[in-house]
This record gives C-alpha cells, structure tokens and sequence, in this order.
C-alpha cells in the first residue's frame, strides 16, 4: 500500500539500499545474528553516514548490559568502530575530508518547524494508524525493542535536519517499513495477550493500508496511490527533458568549457562538459559556504548552500537558473 517505498525505489538514489540495510540490520539483530546486524549497520553507513545512528541503536543495549555478555559483547561494536575509522582514513586520504561533501552541503539553514511538518505530512500518510499496534509489538516482543528505538530516535533526527526537499517521505522510508513490522507483530501478540485490544489493532492496520491507497477519497478505478506514482514519474520526465532541452540549445552555440546549475542531476549525466552545481553538493567550497536560511535564496531543506562570488570567479559560460 505504500506510496513512499515503490517512488523510491526506482528513484536512482541511495534510499532503498539504505532501507534494505536497516532493515536488514534490524531483522538480524532480532533474530540473534548480532554478526550479519554488524555488517549491515556498517552497510548502512557506506550508505549514508546516518548508518551510524543505528549503529547506536543496535550496539548501546549491548554495551549498557556487558555486565551479562563479559568482554565478548564488546566484540561486535569493536568491529563496528575498527571498520568506521578504516573508512574514515580512506576518506581522509582519498577526499581530504572524513565525511562526505553532501554532509556539509546539506546541513544548517533550515528551521525545525520544516522537519516537525516534514514528520507530519508522514504521519497523516498513513503511519500515524500504525503508531498503537506498533507500540504494542515493542510493549510484547522484547526483541523488536531495539527496532522500535532506532524508529523513534531516527525519526527526532530527521525532524532535527529539518526533513528533505523531495516529497513522499525519503528520509523517512526506513521508520515505514520498521513501523510496518511492528503493527503487524503488535497485532498479532494482542491476539494472545489481550484479545480484547485486538480488534483495535486491526483496525488500525486497515486504516494504515486504506489511506496511502484511497485518503479520504471514495474509492475508484484510480487510486490515490496509482495518482502520486503517476505525478512523481511526469515529475522526473519533466526533469530530464528539461535538462535535454537545455543540453541541445547550449551545444548548438559552441561546447562551453563549464556551465553552473541547480540541480545538476540529468544535465551533467548527459553532458561532455563540466558542470558547476551552484548547491554546491559536488562542490567542496559551496558545501562549506553560509548557509543562506530559508528566508534567503532557495527554500528547500538540505539546498542552503551559496557562493556567488566563488561561481563567478570560475567565469563559468553558462549560469542556468530557473525562473522562479
């Protein structure tokens, strides 16, 4: 019934990988095979360096309770950080910097009301109904604890960044389908702990399945899922006919020696020339610039990056800028 995890998936992104891995990370963890969860954690975090937020989730339990597991619980965060500071000098050598460029172009500018509308407009999507199985599956099955932590402090951290520019839920993909396990494994331990709070449970996942398909609409031929992956496919068409269009126009006056752009996506994939991306997300003196705010410049959370003066100064041929 998601509308977020099938957009995503084919978005050319890192977000489903990223998804795969948490969860993967977190069915291990549950399933005993701390091992493969360790794997996956640092999977996660090749990813995108908030892997390390369910490295936290996955290792802090283990660590509170060495008093249990001895030295031998020490064993799989030991791994965890040996192979984080490997990447780290990797980096450092590599980029000259221990995180990537796109850490520092995305952060700061954005206010915390963005990632408290960004949590909501998630919520009323449909996870909000998922909310009191789910917190039944952490109350009943100790064992998806950890999952239902990392769901709740991943979530704050996301509010805390100020959400993302793209609809649909990106950064929060990994909470949907973690939330989706545990209403499911709530419902079913109602069922045997308080059979009277079962119904309730099941009502709330069909209401969790029926409002990302239908809303508050009566239900037709076309579902209200069907017309957000229909927008969000003419959504990424239009972007790349568009960065076409611009290409063929460019190339006919004469190949340029570089071209500054926002959003640099499908005009510097299909492009034989350099590309300066004014958001700096390639671009190490950008990402390190002011932020501009979201009352300045462009107000997209993750995009409040800007250097002027250091784009002209590369005395770039073409500055593409759209009209609005």
């Amino acid at each position: 019934a998601s509308v977020a995890h099938p957009r995503w998936a084919v978005s050319g992104l890192e977000t489903p990988l990223f998804c795969a891995a948490v969860v993967g990370a977190l069915w291990a963890h549950a399933a005993g095979r701390i091992g493969l969860a360790t794997g996956l954690a640092f999977v996660a975090t090749l990813t995108r360096p908030e892997g390390v937020l369910l490295a936290g989730a996955l290792f802090v339990p283990r660590l509170v309770g060495l008093r249990e597991t001895g030295l031998r619980g020490l064993a799989p965060p030991a791994a965890f950080a040996a192979g984080l500071a490997a990447l780290t000098l990797w980096r450092m050598v590599y980029f000259g910097d221990p995180l990537p460029n796109t850490f520092s172009a995305k952060g700061g500018g954005v206010g915390l009301a963005a990632g408290v509308d960004y949590l909501v407009t998630f919520l009323r999507a449909g996870a909000v109904f998922l909310l009191i199985p789910a917190a039944a599956g952490v109350w009943w099955v100790p064992k998806l604890r950890v999952a239902g932590g990392f769901a709740l402090g991943f979530s704050l951290y996301v509010v805390l960044v100020g959400g993302d520019v793209f609809g649909l839920s990106r950064f929060l993909l990994p909470v949907l389908a973690v939330l989706a396990v545990l209403a499911v494994a709530g419902a079913a331990a109602a069922f045997e702990r308080r059979p009277a709070l079962a119904g309730v449970a099941c009502l709330c996942l069909g209401f969790g399945l029926w409002t990302p398909l239908f809303g508050l609409d009566v239900p037709g031929l076309e579902t209200k899922r069907a017309r957000a992956l229909a927008d969000a496919r003419r959504f990424d068409v239009e972007h790349e006919r568009r960065a076409l269009r611009q290409l063929a126009v460019i190339e006919a006056w004469g190949a340029p020696r570089l071209v500054a752009r926002l959003g640099i996506g499908a005009f510097a994939y299909h492009s034989d020339f350099r590309v300066l991306d004014l958001l700096g997300l390639t671009d190490p003196v950008i990402a390190r610039a002011e932020a501009t705010g979201p009352d300045r410049g462009l107000p997209a959370p993750g995009h409040q990056r800007s250097a002027p003066d250091y784009v002209l100064e590369q005395r770039p041929d073409y500055i593409i800028i759209p009209r609005n």
